[in-house]
């Protein structure tokens, strides 16, 4: 007492630090067992607690005025001697100081152990004194939230770290925080993510990050990631670059490891049982605070930041590791895929969470069902042993699966859209930049051009800096590898929901026959999503070496299964993302001279990749299939820009199955589909058709626009009279008419040369005389050519640099060229009658083939015997049209029951539709390959809903018949009445 109440002038301790040391002594001289001073020393640590205790409530004390401005901070400098000041996060870069991210104890401060905060807040609640308790415990937790808010990956963020949980290993700390607001999960808190991560203790932690935050630019974690590390951006030299990755990785798997460990030790409840749930509640509340992530455009203001994200991710996978890989099968009786839409559990999806099979309201009554159910058991069971009040209902396993399923859209795969959004942030100044250069060109002496120059460059240097910063978290091999593992798992799981017998340990089997269960059917197509999203970033980058072994087997199984079963992946567009992957993970075009499209490609795939393309049985069995359905089946999807997406996933599938037309074993599936599924692929020949047309057509109409600007851009004066915003206006025009013909070119391409090669062959080749597509084909044929080939029609499609817009005529032609005489040598007579009903292109420009030929001779590309073939076509396509115009000319009067009334034709093959109408079965059939309808009543109809007319068809052929007869014999009569006037 006399110490505290007269310390000596020069003593170096203050008087709290004093009184933690004596309680450090006293608990130590009590492990000596001398039961003689038991409760001397007993008393002794009760009174040092006392006397902090008045001290830190009632300053009944002197202090130091530098001790009493800390108050129960000084407690924290105890706790601070206790674990040290921590060691460097990376090894590579110490903070300077002006980071001082864990300051130096003061005072004298003696290591002061968690006990010591026990006793005390015991002593607090037993003067009934709780408030001040509080106040102590939000003063200290305020502190380490101000000092883990501030360090970036590059400070000595290990110090506030290992502070932590050294807090946190105090019973009564843990106790006092969970119903405290710094914790985050008490009383309903209504924290959105980006305060969660702002305003507790654990979200402070988790939010130690190697990326800037954009939202609040004045609050930075310093040091500055971006500045320290890629302050050039992707300008650096290379060895800079993989230096500044190797820090930043070595660091984010350092803090991986500690934040893992953080919760692992609160999850297993060393400081009291109560911290389990806290932390699982925690955990639970920053995924579910997080769900403005999930939106196409999110308010960043409102949502935690990405680096938060990256590490909730990185923990949260982590702590699934012991059920992944070789551990897999311990998690299967766990994982309870009712979680989903139960809302007891800790993270059920909402109702209106887009699911792969099911609407929203199947999924309530469904889970309305399950719940009655459940209740009525448990009454029954009512007089048995009750349940432990604390057993969760969803095991550990359970609840850190679903989580992680969540997380892995919100954060990881959310910040692979972000690493997207700054390409094309680059890429949008970096335009801008070349316009301002090219005005600095023309006024040379312009300050503010020269100032937005300067100012463009910067922010260039940043956000490629930021894109860095982006990709060495995100492709850290540690994180990558787990998440891979865990991709791996849960698309396990979702087969195993989707195949009894697969989950009873039998292979998968495609199509599955019977209907998806509704475990499966209520899953998430976020799921879907955020795989696709991972998997493409492992292409685009060459990580694909980040899978291990059998992991690419898998994953491209669950494609294949996706791909092939669209009653169980019902969205078009979630099946076209698989499609997206296949994409970037298929082989490069190993033989650039074979004639298929093939543009250069990211050297993602390795040998097992190719393998499982060119072997794997699924594969084989289902891919061409399925992409031949999904290019129907994309036509129609409820999102708003679907028009521009059906278009990236056709190319993306007619680039697939160019390669796979390549492999012999893909080559008799696909006879296998044409043979067993005719009227699919007919569809898929149709959209093909539909698809070229309108790219020509669309080319057709932007071309004038981009030879406009093009000729005015020749007469540079003229040109740079015009006003600034005018040309401005122009040149963003013409970037973006010019991106169009681009896709537009390369898109039709790709059809074309689908048709090329599959017509070229006996099976599928005998699809396009199908009478719902065969006088379409031959009609886009000769609308490509007409442009191709006409004089007056070929400088419309004339440019400057064709190359540069994907634009090659001359290996078009030879392509249409090629694809006529294939369907000739299949069918001679068919194709001539085919050519010869296109009234509308070769109709009105009978010298197509001549023009055709002449163009061929001068390109020299098409074979002698492929030539000779097209002239043959020609010719008879020159006779057979003669004849029907001449057959047409009698047919002027068709009577009207026998004319189609939507072509204004005569009907070959008559039938009654449902309505009660008569169309040509031609007519009727080609409208429903893009309508299944009626066209009269709108009543959905397919082709067994017609009925024959066998009787009607018969009086037409008599009129025909007839009507040839009249023509034959007034014909024979004319040339008898010209012999005898000649005679």
């Amino acid at each position: 007492m006399a110490r505290l109440a007269a310390p000596p002038p020069t003593y170096p301790q203050w008087p709290v630090h004093y009184l933690v040391g004596c309680y450090v002594r006293a608990s130590a001289e009590l492990r000596g067992k001398d039961q003689a001073l038991v409760k001397l020393l007993e008393l002794a640590k009760e009174l040092t607690v006392s006397y902090t205790a008045l001290i830190l409530t009632l300053q009944m004390f002197p202090q130091p005025a530098a001790a009493q401005s800390m108050g129960a901070l000084q407690l924290m400098d105890g706790l601070q001697a206790g674990v040290g000041r921590g060691s460097s996060s990376t090894g590579a870069f110490t903070p300077g100081p002006a980071m001082p991210s864990t300051p130096e104890p003061r005072g004298g401060a003696s290591p002061l152990p968690p006990a010591f905060l026990d006793d005390l807040a015991a002593h607090l609640v037993s003067q009934e004194q709780e408030e001040s308790w509080t106040e102590i415990l939000t003063l200290m937790a305020n502190e380490l939230i101000d000092r883990l808010s501030t360090v970036s990956l590059l400070a000595d963020f290990q110090g506030p770290l290992v502070l932590l949980q050294a807090f946190l290993s105090s019973r009564a700390v843990v106790t006092g925080l969970l119903s405290l607001p710094l914790w985050g999960v008490a009383g309903g808190s209504s924290m959105n993510g980006r305060e969660l991560e702002a305003k507790t203790l654990l979200g402070a932690a988790f939010g130690i990050s190697g990326i800037p935050d954009i939202v609040v630019p004045g609050k930075q974690r310093m040091p500055n990631v971006v500045d320290e590390l890629f302050p050039l951006g992707s300008d650096a030299r290379p060895a800079d670059i993989r230096s500044g990755v190797q820090t930043l990785q070595a660091a984010s798997d350092q803090l991986h490891t500690a934040l893992h460990s953080l919760v692992l030790n609160l999850l297993r409840g060393q400081a009291c049982f109560d911290t389990k749930e806290g932390t699982l509640q925690w955990l639970t509340v920053a995924v579910q605070v997080n769900a403005e992530r999930a939106k196409m455009h999110s308010d960043l203001k409102v949502a935690s930041t990405d680096g938060f994200m990256i590490n909730l991710t990185g923990t949260l996978v982590r702590l699934c590791l012991p059920f992944m890989g070789a551990s897999s099968a311990k998690a299967w009786p766990k994982l309870n895929a009712r979680y989903l839409s139960d809302p007891e559990a800790r993270l059920p999806l909402s109702f209106d969470e887009t699911r792969v099979a099911a609407t929203g309201e199947e999924v309530r009554a469904w889970a309305t069902e399950w719940a009655d159910v459940s209740h009525s058991r448990d009454k029954a069971g009512a007089a048995g042993p009750s349940p432990s009040p604390t057993a969760p209902k969803y095991h550990f396993m359970c609840d850190a699966f679903f989580l992680m399923a969540r997380c892995q859209g919100l954060g990881y795969a959310k910040c692979i859209e972000n690493l997207r959004s700054l390409g094309r942030r680059v890429s949008d100044y970096e335009n801008a930049l070349t316009e301002l250069e090219a005005h600095l060109a023309e006024f040379p002496g312009h300050p503010l051009v020269r100032s937005r120059i300067t100012q463009y460059q910067r922010i260039i240097q940043l956000i490629k800096g930021s894109d860095a910063a982006y990709q060495a978290l995100l492709l850290d091999p540690g994180l990558l590898g787990n998440i891979l593992s865990f991709c791996r798992l849960m698309t396990t799981y979702m087969m195993r929901l989707a195949s009894p017998a697969f989950a009873a340990g039998g292979a998968l089997a495609l199509p599955l026959v019977e209907g998806p269960p509704m475990e499966f059917r209520q899953l998430p197509e976020a799921w879907v999503e955020s795989l696709a999203d991972i998997l493409i970033l492992v292409a685009q980058t060459q990580r694909s070496a980040s899978l291990a072994q059998g992991d690419m087997e898998d994953l491209m199984v669950f494609i294949t299964f996706c791909l092939a079963s669209p009653a169980y992946v019902r969205n078009p567009y979630l099946r076209g993302r698989l499609v997206e992957v296949l994409h970037a993970l298929m082989p490069p075009n190993e033989d650039p001279g074979s004639g298929f499209n093939a543009p250069p490609r990211t050297q993602a795939s390795h040998a097992e990749i190719a393998a499982l393309f060119q072997a794997h049985p699924l594969v084989l069995d289902n891919m061409v299939k399925s992409l031949v359905q999904l290019y129907v089946d994309i036509e129609m999807t409820d999102r708003h820009n679907t028009f521009y997406e059906k278009f990236t996933t056709r190319y993306q599938i007619g680039e697939i199955m160019a390669y796979l037309w390549q492999l012999p074993q893909h080559q008799a599936s696909w006879r296998g589909v044409a043979k067993e599924h005719p009227y699919i692929y007919v569809r898929f020949i149709n959209m093909m058709i539909n698809d070229s047309q309108f790219l020509l057509q669309e080319a057709l109409e932007t071309l004038p626009k981009v030879q406009e600007v093009e000729r005015a851009m020749e007469d540079e004066a003229a040109w740079a009279a015009l006003p600034d915003a005018e040309r401005t206006e122009r040149e963003e025009q013409l970037r973006t008419d010019r991106g169009r013909l681009k896709s537009d070119f390369y898109l039709a391409s790709v059809c074309i040369q689908t048709m090329q090669y599959t017509a070229a062959d006996e099976a599928v080749g005998s699809l396009y005389f199908d009478l719902q597509v065969r006088d379409r084909q031959a009609r886009i044929l000769n609308f490509f050519l007409k442009y191709l080939t006409l004089p007056s029609e070929r400088r419309k499609l004339k440019l400057r640099e064709p190359e540069r817009y994907n634009w090659h005529p001359g290996r078009l032609v030879a392509q249409l060229a090629s694809l006529h005489v294939s369907l000739f040598r299949r069918d001679a007579a068919a194709w001539v009658e085919a050519c010869v009903a296109d009234t509308d292109y070769l109709g009105n420009a009978p010298d197509i083939f001549e023009y055709l030929d002449q163009v061929l001779v001068r390109l020299g590309t098409l074979p002698a015997a492929d030539l000779a073939d097209l002239r043959s076509l020609a010719k008879r396509v020159d006779q057979a049209r003669l004849e029907a115009e001449a057959e047409e000319q009698a047919l002027d009067d068709i009577p009207p029951e026998f004319e189609d009334p939507v072509l204004g034709t005569l009907m070959r093959d008559p039938v009654k539709l449902p309505s009660g109408n008569v169309l040509d079965r031609a007519t009727i059939m080609q409208h429903l390959l893009t309508d299944q309808r009626d066209p009269f009543s709108r009543v959905p109809m397919s082709e067994k809903d017609m009925e024959p007319m066998p009787e009607l068809q018969a009086q037409i052929a008599a009129w025909l018949a007839e009507q040839r007869r009249a023509r034959a014999a007034a014909a024979a009569a004319a040339e008898e009445k010209t012999d005898m006037e000649e005679g």
